[in-house]
Protein backbone atom coordinates (compact mmCIF):
# COMPACT_ATOMS: atom_id res chain seq x y z
CA UNK A 1 0.00 0.00 0.00
CA UNK A 2 2.84 2.28 0.83
CA UNK A 3 4.65 1.91 -2.45
CA UNK A 4 1.13 2.64 -4.43
CA UNK A 5 0.85 5.36 -2.57
CA UNK A 6 4.55 7.02 -3.14
CA UNK A 7 4.18 6.12 -6.90
CA UNK A 8 1.21 7.94 -7.04
CA UNK A 9 2.57 11.21 -5.08
CA UNK A 10 5.39 10.97 -7.17
CA UNK A 11 3.78 10.54 -10.32
CA UNK A 12 1.15 13.46 -9.45
CA UNK A 13 3.94 15.83 -8.51
CA UNK A 14 5.88 14.98 -11.66
CA UNK A 15 2.42 15.90 -13.78
CA UNK A 16 2.27 19.17 -11.67
CA UNK A 17 5.93 20.84 -12.47
CA UNK A 18 6.03 19.83 -16.15
CA UNK A 19 2.35 20.55 -16.85
CA UNK A 20 2.73 16.58 -18.69
CA UNK A 21 -0.49 14.67 -19.18
CA UNK A 22 0.04 10.49 -18.70
CA UNK A 23 0.95 9.71 -22.45
CA UNK A 24 3.60 12.01 -21.99
CA UNK A 25 5.45 9.78 -19.86
CA UNK A 26 5.82 7.58 -23.24
CA UNK A 27 7.69 10.40 -24.83
CA UNK A 28 10.01 11.09 -22.37
CA UNK A 29 10.77 7.78 -22.09
CA UNK A 30 11.63 7.29 -26.19
CA UNK A 31 13.62 10.59 -25.70
CA UNK A 32 15.67 8.97 -22.77
CA UNK A 33 15.99 5.83 -24.92
CA UNK A 34 17.30 7.57 -27.50
CA UNK A 35 19.76 9.84 -25.96
CA UNK A 36 21.22 6.65 -23.93
CA UNK A 37 21.80 4.75 -27.34
CA UNK A 38 23.56 7.67 -29.07
CA UNK A 39 25.68 7.86 -25.86
CA UNK A 40 26.35 3.91 -26.14
CA UNK A 41 27.28 4.26 -29.31
CA UNK A 42 29.25 7.34 -29.40
CA UNK A 43 31.28 5.94 -27.34
CA UNK A 44 32.16 2.91 -28.72
CA UNK A 45 33.18 5.21 -31.78
CA UNK A 46 35.53 7.85 -30.40
CA UNK A 47 39.08 8.05 -31.86
CA UNK A 48 41.46 6.33 -29.40
CA UNK A 49 43.80 8.85 -28.20
CA UNK A 50 46.80 6.59 -25.92
CA UNK A 51 47.13 6.75 -22.09
CA UNK A 52 48.16 9.68 -19.77
CA UNK A 53 51.48 8.48 -18.58
CA UNK A 54 51.82 12.08 -16.49
CA UNK A 55 51.00 13.34 -13.25
CA UNK A 56 47.52 14.13 -12.11
CA UNK A 57 47.52 18.21 -11.79
CA UNK A 58 44.23 17.37 -10.01
CA UNK A 59 42.46 14.42 -8.69
CA UNK A 60 38.37 14.74 -8.20
CA UNK A 61 36.70 11.85 -7.06
CA UNK A 62 37.01 9.39 -10.73
CA UNK A 63 38.55 11.91 -12.14
CA UNK A 64 42.32 12.61 -13.25
CA UNK A 65 42.54 16.27 -14.84
CA UNK A 66 45.76 17.31 -16.62
CA UNK A 67 46.37 20.87 -18.45
CA UNK A 68 48.65 20.02 -22.17
CA UNK A 69 47.93 23.17 -24.40
CA UNK A 70 50.42 21.16 -26.73
CA UNK A 71 48.13 17.90 -27.50
CA UNK A 72 45.31 18.94 -30.42
CA UNK A 73 41.90 18.05 -29.77
CA UNK A 74 41.34 14.97 -31.48
CA UNK A 75 38.34 15.45 -34.56
CA UNK A 76 34.89 13.72 -33.82
CA UNK A 77 34.32 10.99 -36.62
CA UNK A 78 31.75 11.95 -39.34
CA UNK A 79 29.82 8.99 -37.93
CA UNK A 80 29.00 10.32 -34.91
CA UNK A 81 28.05 13.50 -36.13
CA UNK A 82 25.81 11.79 -38.52
CA UNK A 83 24.30 9.70 -35.32
CA UNK A 84 23.80 12.72 -33.33
CA UNK A 85 21.54 14.25 -36.10
CA UNK A 86 19.66 11.75 -36.12
CA UNK A 87 19.00 12.26 -32.37
CA UNK A 88 18.04 15.63 -32.58
CA UNK A 89 15.77 14.41 -35.28
CA UNK A 90 14.37 12.19 -32.96
CA UNK A 91 14.11 14.75 -29.91
CA UNK A 92 12.47 17.11 -32.19
CA UNK A 93 9.86 14.95 -32.92
CA UNK A 94 9.17 13.74 -29.34
CA UNK A 95 9.46 17.51 -28.19
CA UNK A 96 6.85 18.60 -30.65
CA UNK A 97 4.99 15.94 -28.54
CA UNK A 98 5.70 17.17 -25.31
CA UNK A 99 6.14 20.53 -25.81
CA UNK A 100 6.55 21.70 -21.96
CA UNK A 101 9.05 18.79 -21.11
CA UNK A 102 11.79 20.27 -19.87
CA UNK A 103 14.17 17.53 -19.96
CA UNK A 104 13.88 16.89 -23.92
CA UNK A 105 14.03 20.81 -24.44
CA UNK A 106 17.19 20.65 -22.60
CA UNK A 107 18.76 17.94 -24.08
CA UNK A 108 17.75 19.68 -27.27
CA UNK A 109 19.95 22.50 -26.40
CA UNK A 110 22.50 20.61 -25.38
CA UNK A 111 23.27 18.51 -28.42
CA UNK A 112 22.72 21.54 -30.22
CA UNK A 113 24.91 23.37 -29.09
CA UNK A 114 27.63 20.43 -29.14
CA UNK A 115 27.28 20.02 -33.06
CA UNK A 116 28.16 23.57 -33.61
CA UNK A 117 24.57 24.42 -34.86
CA UNK A 118 24.67 27.60 -32.49
CA UNK A 119 22.01 29.73 -33.80
CA UNK A 120 19.21 26.81 -33.95
CA UNK A 121 20.33 26.12 -30.08
CA UNK A 122 19.78 29.59 -29.05
CA UNK A 123 16.23 29.38 -31.30
CA UNK A 124 15.08 26.15 -29.25
CA UNK A 125 16.32 27.70 -25.72
CA UNK A 126 13.66 30.88 -26.88
CA UNK A 127 10.61 28.64 -27.87
CA UNK A 128 11.09 26.64 -24.50
CA UNK A 129 7.81 26.34 -22.75
CA UNK A 130 8.65 24.50 -19.60
CA UNK A 131 9.48 26.79 -16.29
CA UNK A 132 10.46 30.66 -16.50
CA UNK A 133 13.87 29.51 -14.35
CA UNK A 134 14.62 26.59 -16.63
CA UNK A 135 14.15 28.15 -19.80
CA UNK A 136 16.60 31.38 -19.03
CA UNK A 137 19.15 29.04 -17.97
CA UNK A 138 18.93 27.20 -21.87
CA UNK A 139 19.04 31.05 -22.73
CA UNK A 140 21.98 31.80 -21.20
CA UNK A 141 23.84 28.36 -22.56
CA UNK A 142 23.07 28.96 -26.11
CA UNK A 143 24.07 32.31 -25.52
CA UNK A 144 27.49 31.73 -24.15
CA UNK A 145 27.90 29.34 -26.60
CA UNK A 146 27.36 31.84 -29.30
CA UNK A 147 29.95 34.57 -27.40
CA UNK A 148 27.16 37.12 -26.99
CA UNK A 149 28.37 37.47 -23.08
CA UNK A 150 25.95 40.31 -22.69
CA UNK A 151 22.90 38.36 -23.49
CA UNK A 152 23.65 35.48 -21.47
CA UNK A 153 24.68 37.60 -18.35
CA UNK A 154 20.95 39.11 -19.02
CA UNK A 155 19.69 35.61 -19.31
CA UNK A 156 21.75 34.37 -16.22
CA UNK A 157 19.88 37.30 -14.14
CA UNK A 158 16.97 36.33 -15.71
CA UNK A 159 17.29 32.68 -14.13
CA UNK A 160 18.00 33.67 -11.07
CA UNK A 161 15.22 36.03 -10.38
CA UNK A 162 12.97 33.37 -11.48
CA UNK A 163 14.34 30.82 -8.88
CA UNK A 164 13.43 30.32 -5.34
CA UNK A 165 16.04 30.93 -2.29
CA UNK A 166 17.00 27.63 -1.92
CA UNK A 167 17.19 27.50 -5.80
CA UNK A 168 19.38 30.47 -6.47
CA UNK A 169 21.66 29.80 -3.67
CA UNK A 170 22.72 26.15 -4.99
CA UNK A 171 22.91 28.12 -8.35
CA UNK A 172 25.82 30.40 -7.27
CA UNK A 173 27.45 28.04 -5.48
CA UNK A 174 31.56 28.78 -6.06
CA UNK A 175 32.52 26.61 -3.17
CA UNK A 176 34.06 24.10 -5.57
CA UNK A 177 36.24 26.88 -6.71
CA UNK A 178 37.47 28.20 -3.88
CA UNK A 179 40.04 27.43 -0.90
CA UNK A 180 41.74 28.62 2.10
CA UNK A 181 39.90 30.68 4.52
CA UNK A 182 37.43 32.64 2.01
CA UNK A 183 36.41 28.69 1.46
CA UNK A 184 35.44 28.05 5.02
CA UNK A 185 33.65 31.66 5.24
CA UNK A 186 31.73 31.06 1.65
CA UNK A 187 30.85 27.11 3.63
CA UNK A 188 29.43 28.47 6.64
CA UNK A 189 27.26 31.73 5.15
CA UNK A 190 23.93 32.31 4.62
CA UNK A 191 22.35 32.07 0.98
CA UNK A 192 22.61 36.28 1.14
CA UNK A 193 26.04 36.23 2.11
CA UNK A 194 26.93 33.66 -0.59
CA UNK A 195 25.00 35.89 -2.98
CA UNK A 196 27.38 38.51 -2.05
CA UNK A 197 30.67 36.59 -1.91
CA UNK A 198 29.88 35.26 -5.25
CA UNK A 199 29.24 38.81 -6.99
CA UNK A 200 32.71 39.90 -5.55
CA UNK A 201 34.25 36.61 -7.02
CA UNK A 202 32.75 36.98 -10.38
CA UNK A 203 33.71 40.83 -10.18
CA UNK A 204 37.42 40.57 -9.32
CA UNK A 205 37.86 37.24 -11.94
CA UNK A 206 35.95 39.29 -14.79
CA UNK A 207 39.55 38.18 -17.42
CA UNK A 208 38.69 42.08 -19.09
CA UNK A 209 36.57 44.98 -17.69
CA UNK A 210 36.27 46.83 -21.01
CA UNK A 211 34.38 44.18 -22.71
CA UNK A 212 31.27 44.56 -20.93
CA UNK A 213 28.85 41.85 -19.42
CA UNK A 214 31.07 39.20 -17.09
CA UNK A 215 31.79 35.88 -19.16
CA UNK A 216 33.19 33.91 -15.99
CA UNK A 217 29.77 34.25 -14.32
CA UNK A 218 27.96 33.16 -17.77
CA UNK A 219 30.21 30.42 -18.18
CA UNK A 220 30.11 28.76 -14.94
CA UNK A 221 26.17 29.05 -15.10
CA UNK A 222 26.54 26.89 -18.45
CA UNK A 223 28.75 24.51 -16.66
CA UNK A 224 25.59 24.19 -13.86
CA UNK A 225 23.07 23.70 -16.78
CA UNK A 226 25.34 21.32 -18.54
CA UNK A 227 26.08 19.70 -14.85
CA UNK A 228 22.19 19.42 -14.30
CA UNK A 229 21.60 17.98 -18.15
CA UNK A 230 24.31 15.40 -17.71
CA UNK A 231 23.62 14.49 -14.12
CA UNK A 232 19.44 13.14 -15.83
CA UNK A 233 20.90 11.61 -19.06
CA UNK A 234 23.59 9.24 -19.98
CA UNK A 235 27.07 11.14 -21.01
CA UNK A 236 30.21 9.98 -23.40
CA UNK A 237 32.07 9.00 -19.16
CA UNK A 238 29.88 6.15 -19.32
CA UNK A 239 29.38 6.38 -15.59
CA UNK A 240 27.08 6.95 -13.11
CA UNK A 241 26.90 10.77 -12.23
CA UNK A 242 28.28 11.91 -9.31
CA UNK A 243 29.79 14.56 -6.78
CA UNK A 244 33.09 14.18 -8.53
CA UNK A 245 31.34 14.82 -11.71
CA UNK A 246 29.64 17.91 -11.14
CA UNK A 247 32.99 19.45 -9.46
CA UNK A 248 35.21 18.81 -12.54
CA UNK A 249 32.77 20.38 -14.37
CA UNK A 250 32.36 23.41 -12.27
CA UNK A 251 35.90 23.52 -12.23
CA UNK A 252 37.52 23.04 -15.34
CA UNK A 253 33.92 22.94 -18.17
CA UNK A 254 32.47 20.57 -20.15
CA UNK A 255 34.64 18.60 -22.94
CA UNK A 256 34.35 19.91 -26.20
CA UNK A 257 35.74 17.11 -27.94
CA UNK A 258 36.04 13.11 -27.26
CA UNK A 259 38.95 10.52 -27.14
CA UNK A 260 39.00 6.93 -25.81
CA UNK A 261 42.08 5.27 -24.32
CA UNK A 262 42.86 1.71 -25.69
CA UNK A 263 40.85 -1.70 -24.15
CA UNK A 264 43.41 -2.87 -21.18
CA UNK A 265 44.37 -6.60 -21.44
CA UNK A 266 41.92 -8.27 -18.97
CA UNK A 267 39.62 -5.30 -17.87
CA UNK A 268 36.14 -5.54 -18.05
CA UNK A 269 35.22 -2.25 -17.97
CA UNK A 270 36.23 -1.36 -21.23
CA UNK A 271 37.93 1.60 -22.80
CA UNK A 272 38.23 5.20 -20.84
CA UNK A 273 36.37 8.31 -22.19
CA UNK A 274 38.99 11.36 -22.27
CA UNK A 275 37.42 14.62 -22.33
CA UNK A 276 39.33 17.54 -23.55
CA UNK A 277 38.47 21.15 -22.94
CA UNK A 278 38.95 24.27 -25.35
CA UNK A 279 42.19 26.51 -25.55
CA UNK A 280 42.93 27.93 -24.29
CA UNK A 281 42.14 28.01 -20.98
CA UNK A 282 43.37 30.18 -18.23
CA UNK A 283 43.05 30.37 -14.22
CA UNK A 284 41.05 33.32 -14.06
CA UNK A 285 40.77 32.47 -9.92
CA UNK A 286 42.42 34.64 -7.76
CA UNK A 287 43.87 34.63 -4.32
CA UNK A 288 41.79 34.87 -1.15
CA UNK A 289 43.57 37.44 0.44
CA UNK A 290 42.50 39.74 -2.52
CA UNK A 291 38.80 39.05 -2.43
CA UNK A 292 38.76 40.13 1.27
CA UNK A 293 40.56 43.78 0.59
CA UNK A 294 40.94 44.93 -2.25
CA UNK A 295 43.65 46.84 -1.41
CA UNK A 296 45.85 43.43 -1.92
CA UNK A 297 44.55 43.16 -5.62
CA UNK A 298 48.17 43.24 -8.14
CA UNK A 299 49.03 41.18 -10.89
CA UNK A 300 50.53 38.52 -8.24
CA UNK A 301 46.58 38.20 -6.99
CA UNK A 302 46.22 36.04 -10.32
CA UNK A 303 48.22 33.36 -11.83
CA UNK A 304 46.81 32.44 -15.03
CA UNK A 305 48.92 29.73 -16.35
CA UNK A 306 48.99 27.75 -12.61
CA UNK A 307 48.37 24.30 -13.75
CA UNK A 308 47.34 22.96 -10.81
CA UNK A 309 44.74 26.25 -10.60
CA UNK A 310 41.26 25.41 -8.55
CA UNK A 311 39.12 26.18 -11.60
CA UNK A 312 40.18 27.05 -15.41
CA UNK A 313 38.50 29.21 -18.02
CA UNK A 314 38.39 29.20 -21.39
CA UNK A 315 36.92 32.91 -22.68
CA UNK A 316 35.12 33.86 -25.83
CA UNK A 317 36.38 37.26 -25.40
CA UNK A 318 40.17 36.82 -25.19
CA UNK A 319 42.37 34.01 -26.42
CA UNK A 320 45.60 35.35 -24.45
CA UNK A 321 46.17 37.66 -21.48
CA UNK A 322 49.50 39.30 -20.95
CA UNK A 323 50.98 42.09 -19.20
CA UNK A 324 52.04 45.38 -19.39
CA UNK A 325 54.05 47.62 -17.24
CA UNK A 326 52.38 50.87 -16.03
CA UNK A 327 52.43 54.11 -13.34
CA UNK A 328 49.32 54.67 -12.04
CA UNK A 329 48.92 57.68 -9.69
CA UNK A 330 46.07 59.38 -8.00
CA UNK A 331 45.06 62.81 -7.67
CA UNK A 332 42.43 64.51 -5.11
CA UNK A 333 39.47 66.51 -7.12
CA UNK A 334 36.75 67.50 -4.36
CA UNK A 335 35.16 64.55 -3.73
CA UNK A 336 36.40 63.06 -7.50
CA UNK A 337 39.86 61.15 -8.10
CA UNK A 338 41.74 61.75 -10.95
CA UNK A 339 43.88 58.81 -12.78
CA UNK A 340 46.34 59.46 -14.73
CA UNK A 341 48.17 55.71 -15.85
CA UNK A 342 50.78 55.69 -18.34
CA UNK A 343 51.37 51.77 -19.89
CA UNK A 344 53.57 49.95 -21.94
CA UNK A 345 52.86 46.89 -23.54
CA UNK A 346 55.67 46.73 -26.37
CA UNK A 347 57.70 43.74 -24.91
CA UNK A 348 54.95 41.29 -23.66
CA UNK A 349 54.55 38.39 -26.22
CA UNK A 350 50.77 37.86 -25.44
CA UNK A 351 50.21 40.82 -27.70
CA UNK A 352 53.36 41.03 -29.63
CA UNK A 353 51.59 40.30 -32.81
CA UNK A 354 48.65 42.20 -32.12
CA UNK A 355 47.87 44.66 -35.06
CA UNK A 356 45.47 47.29 -33.59
CA UNK A 357 45.09 46.73 -30.17
CA UNK A 358 42.84 49.23 -28.12
CA UNK A 359 43.81 50.66 -24.77
CA UNK A 360 41.15 51.37 -21.87
CA UNK A 361 41.84 52.59 -18.09
CA UNK A 362 38.99 51.27 -15.78
CA UNK A 363 38.29 52.89 -12.29
CA UNK A 364 36.13 50.59 -10.24
CA UNK A 365 34.77 51.13 -6.78
CA UNK A 366 32.73 47.59 -6.09
CA UNK A 367 30.79 44.84 -8.03
CA UNK A 368 27.81 46.92 -7.58
CA UNK A 369 28.62 50.13 -9.14
CA UNK A 370 29.08 50.83 -12.76
CA UNK A 371 32.69 51.28 -13.50
CA UNK A 372 34.19 54.60 -15.42
CA UNK A 373 35.81 53.17 -18.52
CA UNK A 374 37.90 55.59 -20.79
CA UNK A 375 39.18 54.39 -23.82
CA UNK A 376 42.73 55.48 -26.04
CA UNK A 377 44.01 55.32 -29.41
CA UNK A 378 45.65 52.06 -30.81
CA UNK A 379 48.95 51.69 -30.12
CA UNK A 380 51.07 49.53 -27.25
CA UNK A 381 51.90 52.35 -25.37
CA UNK A 382 50.46 55.93 -23.92
CA UNK A 383 49.20 57.82 -21.30
CA UNK A 384 45.44 57.53 -20.02
CA UNK A 385 43.88 59.99 -17.54
CA UNK A 386 40.25 59.45 -16.30
CA UNK A 387 38.16 60.66 -13.39
CA UNK A 388 35.61 58.93 -11.28
CA UNK A 389 33.10 60.69 -8.95
CA UNK A 390 34.51 58.56 -5.64
CA UNK A 391 37.69 57.42 -4.72
CA UNK A 392 38.27 53.79 -6.74
CA UNK A 393 39.15 50.88 -5.05
CA UNK A 394 40.58 48.76 -8.28
CA UNK A 395 42.03 50.36 -11.40
CA UNK A 396 42.72 48.57 -14.54
CA UNK A 397 44.77 48.87 -17.44
CA UNK A 398 43.62 47.23 -20.29
CA UNK A 399 44.81 46.22 -23.82
CA UNK A 400 42.30 44.43 -26.49
CA UNK A 401 43.11 43.51 -30.25
CA UNK A 402 39.72 42.95 -31.29
CA UNK A 403 40.76 40.96 -34.28
CA UNK A 404 43.03 38.39 -32.76
CA UNK A 405 41.45 39.10 -29.44
CA UNK A 406 44.91 39.24 -27.76
CA UNK A 407 45.07 41.26 -24.47
CA UNK A 408 47.71 42.27 -21.72
CA UNK A 409 46.71 43.83 -18.46
CA UNK A 410 47.37 44.84 -14.89
CA UNK A 411 45.12 45.74 -12.04
CA UNK A 412 46.19 47.63 -8.94
CA UNK A 413 44.43 47.93 -5.65
CA UNK A 414 43.59 50.95 -4.07
CA UNK A 415 43.78 51.10 -0.42
CA UNK A 416 40.82 53.21 1.64
CA UNK A 417 41.68 56.38 3.06
CA UNK A 418 42.40 56.97 6.50
CA UNK A 419 39.45 56.84 9.29
CA UNK A 420 41.28 59.93 10.84
CA UNK A 421 41.57 62.56 8.17
CA UNK A 422 43.95 65.67 8.14
CA UNK A 423 43.77 68.90 7.50
CA UNK A 424 46.56 68.53 4.37
CA UNK A 425 46.69 65.34 2.79
CA UNK A 426 49.26 64.35 -0.23
CA UNK A 427 48.73 62.68 -3.78
CA UNK A 428 50.34 59.73 -5.40
CA UNK A 429 53.61 60.66 -6.62
CA UNK A 430 54.13 61.05 -10.20
CA UNK A 431 57.40 60.63 -12.27
CA UNK A 432 57.39 62.09 -15.63
CA UNK A 433 60.15 62.85 -18.23
CA UNK A 434 62.18 65.57 -17.40
CA UNK A 435 64.29 65.96 -21.11
CA UNK A 436 62.75 69.23 -21.87
CA UNK A 437 62.79 71.17 -18.88
CA UNK A 438 61.79 74.70 -20.46
CA UNK A 439 57.86 72.65 -20.52
CA UNK A 440 55.60 73.95 -17.73
CA UNK A 441 55.21 71.49 -14.94
CA UNK A 442 51.43 71.71 -14.15
CA UNK A 443 49.88 68.17 -13.71
CA UNK A 444 48.43 68.69 -17.39
CA UNK A 445 51.32 68.94 -18.96
CA UNK A 446 53.41 66.63 -17.15
CA UNK A 447 50.53 63.64 -17.42
CA UNK A 448 51.50 63.62 -20.89
CA UNK A 449 55.10 62.54 -20.30
CA UNK A 450 54.39 60.08 -17.87
CA UNK A 451 57.09 57.24 -17.44
CA UNK A 452 55.38 54.21 -17.81
CA UNK A 453 58.41 51.89 -16.82
CA UNK A 454 60.29 53.31 -14.78
CA UNK A 455 63.47 53.08 -16.35
CA UNK A 456 65.67 56.30 -16.46
CA UNK A 457 68.82 56.52 -18.40
CA UNK A 458 71.93 57.88 -15.25
CA UNK A 459 72.71 60.39 -17.63
CA UNK A 460 69.13 61.95 -17.46
CA UNK A 461 66.85 63.44 -16.07
CA UNK A 462 63.75 62.13 -13.84
CA UNK A 463 60.93 64.44 -12.91
CA UNK A 464 58.71 64.57 -10.10
CA UNK A 465 54.91 66.02 -9.44
CA UNK A 466 52.68 65.19 -6.62
CA UNK A 467 49.86 67.70 -4.91
CA UNK A 468 49.05 68.70 -1.84
CA UNK A 469 45.68 69.40 -0.51
CA UNK A 470 44.30 71.61 2.43
CA UNK A 471 47.15 74.28 2.38
CA UNK A 472 46.76 77.64 2.95
CA UNK A 473 48.47 80.56 1.08
CA UNK A 474 51.93 81.21 1.94
CA UNK A 475 52.03 78.02 4.19
CA UNK A 476 55.44 76.44 4.41
CA UNK A 477 56.18 73.19 3.96
CA UNK A 478 59.28 70.61 4.32
CA UNK A 479 59.83 68.13 2.03
CA UNK A 480 61.92 65.61 1.61
CA UNK A 481 63.23 63.34 -1.73
CA UNK A 482 64.87 59.92 -1.01
CA UNK A 483 66.55 57.46 -3.60
CA UNK A 484 66.56 54.18 -1.34
CA UNK A 485 68.31 51.43 -3.10
CA UNK A 486 66.10 48.04 -3.59
CA UNK A 487 67.39 45.15 -1.81
CA UNK A 488 70.90 44.16 -3.26
CA UNK A 489 71.05 40.36 -4.36
CA UNK A 490 74.06 38.15 -4.06
CA UNK A 491 75.48 38.98 -7.82
CA UNK A 492 75.80 42.69 -6.89
CA UNK A 493 77.49 42.45 -3.81
CA UNK A 494 79.74 40.12 -5.65
CA UNK A 495 80.28 42.75 -8.35
CA UNK A 496 80.61 45.51 -5.50
CA UNK A 497 83.19 43.66 -4.17
CA UNK A 498 85.11 43.44 -7.14
CA UNK A 499 84.15 47.09 -7.78
CA UNK A 500 82.65 46.08 -11.00
CA UNK A 501 79.93 48.62 -9.65
CA UNK A 502 79.26 50.93 -7.58
CA UNK A 503 78.39 50.96 -4.24
CA UNK A 504 74.78 52.31 -3.80
CA UNK A 505 73.63 54.65 -0.90
CA UNK A 506 70.73 56.47 0.13
CA UNK A 507 70.86 59.64 -1.60
CA UNK A 508 68.36 62.53 0.37
CA UNK A 509 68.01 66.25 -0.59
CA UNK A 510 65.46 68.64 1.66
CA UNK A 511 64.07 71.81 1.30
CA UNK A 512 61.65 74.28 3.31
CA UNK A 513 59.33 76.58 1.03
CA UNK A 514 55.76 77.70 0.53
CA UNK A 515 54.15 76.09 -2.10
CA UNK A 516 52.40 78.34 -4.92
CA UNK A 517 48.64 77.31 -3.86
CA UNK A 518 45.75 77.53 -6.01
CA UNK A 519 41.94 76.80 -3.96
CA UNK A 520 43.56 74.74 -1.38
CA UNK A 521 45.85 72.96 -3.86
CA UNK A 522 49.50 73.12 -4.00
CA UNK A 523 51.29 71.49 -6.85
CA UNK A 524 55.04 70.92 -7.04
CA UNK A 525 57.47 69.82 -9.27
CA UNK A 526 60.54 68.67 -9.23
CA UNK A 527 63.22 67.89 -11.59
CA UNK A 528 66.62 65.80 -10.41
CA UNK A 529 70.04 65.22 -13.06
CA UNK A 530 70.53 61.74 -11.84
CA UNK A 531 74.67 61.63 -13.04
CA UNK A 532 76.84 60.35 -10.39
CA UNK A 533 73.84 57.80 -9.24
CA UNK A 534 74.80 54.44 -9.80
CA UNK A 535 73.00 52.40 -11.65
CA UNK A 536 70.18 50.11 -10.38
CA UNK A 537 66.85 49.68 -8.89
CA UNK A 538 65.53 52.13 -6.14
CA UNK A 539 62.63 53.54 -4.80
CA UNK A 540 61.62 57.16 -4.86
CA UNK A 541 60.68 58.34 -1.44
CA UNK A 542 58.93 61.68 -0.70
CA UNK A 543 58.21 62.77 2.68
CA UNK A 544 56.06 66.07 3.03
CA UNK A 545 55.64 67.82 6.66
CA UNK A 546 53.42 70.16 7.52
CA UNK A 547 53.43 71.68 11.21
CA UNK A 548 50.49 69.86 13.56
CA UNK A 549 50.62 66.48 11.48
CA UNK A 550 51.89 63.99 11.03
CA UNK A 551 54.01 62.77 8.37
CA UNK A 552 52.78 62.18 4.90
CA UNK A 553 54.73 60.12 2.31
CA UNK A 554 54.67 59.17 -0.81
CA UNK A 555 56.88 56.69 -3.27
CA UNK A 556 57.49 55.16 -6.81
CA UNK A 557 59.94 52.59 -7.63
CA UNK A 558 62.48 53.44 -10.82
CA UNK A 559 65.56 51.58 -12.49
CA UNK A 560 68.68 53.90 -13.40
CA UNK A 561 69.93 52.62 -16.70
CA UNK A 562 73.09 52.81 -18.42
CA UNK A 563 72.74 55.32 -21.34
Amino acid sequence: MLTTIAALVALVAAHSISGQQPDSVSTLRSAKRAQAEFEMRRHSLLPEVGTYGGTCDAIVGRFCYWVDDNVENPKEPTRIGELRDRLLSRLAELGATSPGDRWIVGQRVRYLIEAGRLAEGAATARECRADTGWCASLAALALHAIGDIRAADSAVTAALDAMSEKERCAAIDIEPLLNGALKRRFHNATCAERDSLAARWWWLAQPLYLTGGNPLRAELFARRTLVRLASESRSPYSMTPGKDMEAIVLRYGWPVAWGRTPPRIGATSGADAVGFDAKPSLAYGLSSRAVEDLSAVGDGSYSLTDRRALSRFSSVSVTAVGSLRRQVSTFKRGDSTLVVAAYDADGDTAVASAREPVSALVLLRDERTPSVIVRGSVGKHGVLTAIAPWRPRLIAVEMLDSASRRSARARDGVAERDTVRYRVELSDLLLFSAADSSAAFTLESVASRALATGRVASDGKLGLFWEMYGLEANERVTATVGFVPAEVGLLRRMAERARLASPRTPVHLQWSDAPEVRGSVGGRALVLDLTGIPTGRYTVELSVNVDGQPLMRAASAIEIVSP
